[in-house]
């Protein structure tokens, strides 16, 4: 419940994000503030998303189980065992 409302939230930020580029009076401190700390919270959870995906990435396609089969020969015969569903570490 949570996180399904944190994702909500993430994914409608750059919207909010362009809003607030033109609401905002750029006379007062506390609207500037609030601005760039939004803006620097977008940007660091953009990051920590992008470090995340490269980690898991590697994780995915670094098996042992793939790289001691004999029967593997060519990207193909990786493909074909991932459609078959014999997926290593399978973390669901």
């Amino acid at each position: 419940m949570i996180t399904k409302t944190i994702r909500y939230i993430i994914q409608w930020m750059p919207l909010v994000l362009f809003i607030m580029l033109f609401v905002i009076d750029r006379e007062k401190i506390t609207h500037k503030i609030s601005y760039i700390t939004f803006l620097l919270m977008y940007t660091s959870i953009l990051i920590a998303r992008v470090y995340y995906a490269k980690k898991t990435w590697h994780d995915d396609f670094n098996s042992e189980k793939f790289e001691k089969d004999n029967s593997i020969k060519k990207m193909s015969d990786y493909q074909k065992k991932l459609d078959n569903g014999n997926i290593p570490n399978e973390k669901v």
